[in-house]
């Protein structure tokens, strides 16, 4: 992303409520699948599935976004629940050296469509047995809704992400609304 896609972001949060978002659909139909432990929430906005984690007692929550914006309501609604979530800004095109994110029992995307590349970043962050759980828009989505096709999956795309030292736990496409697709790999 660039500069502008921070702004951008930066811009939705400020115009926004005093309260965060909604806990996607999506992410309740995988909760089953976190294991207890530590959670990295990446591309987590202000925070919706961050502090559903941090609310229970098993999950040590970091999160991590582009926007400050988002990380600073994040924080602020974290701070009102008396909840103790680590925020990181980080731009995930320019994530190269991710040496400073340490290890993760869980790390989860939703809404974001990642690169193979980014998988295998992410993936270096799990420990042993630990689970990695991605969710975000198919082309269905596209197709009913116009949101711009280049972040929506393809069908299967994320597969071969399972030849990453990761082994594909589930696969599913939901071709009913929200549309999404959603993997749950586990590090060998």
């Amino acid at each position: 992303m660039s500069h502008t896609d921070r702004e951008r972001w930066n811009q939705k949060y400020t115009s926004k409520g005093d309260s965060p978002s909604e806990v996607p659909a999506i992410f309740l139909q995988n909760l089953t699948y976190f294991q207890k432990g530590s959670v990295l929430d990446v591309a987590s906005g202000d925070g919706a599935i961050a502090l559903y984690l941090a609310s229970k007692q098993s999950f040590n929550v970091t999160a991590l976004d582009i926007s400050e914006v988002g990380l600073q309501r994040l924080s602020a609604f974290a701070s009102e629940r008396n909840l103790s979530i680590k925020t990181l800004c980080v731009d995930l095109d320019e994530l190269q050296d991710s040496s400073h994110l340490g290890s993760f029992d869980n790390i989860c995307l939703f809404r974001y469509k990642p690169t193979l590349a980014l998988l295998e970043r992410l993936a270096a962050h799990l420990n042993k047995g630990g689970r990695l759980i991605v969710s975000t828009f198919n082309q269905l989505h596209h197709q009913h809704t116009g949101f711009n096709q280049q972040f929506c999956l393809y069908s299967d795309e994320l597969v071969a992400a399972a030849n990453q030292g990761l082994s594909l736990l589930s696969y599913y496409s939901n071709q009913q609304a929200p549309y999404c697709d959603s993997y749950v790999f586990e590090k060998t």
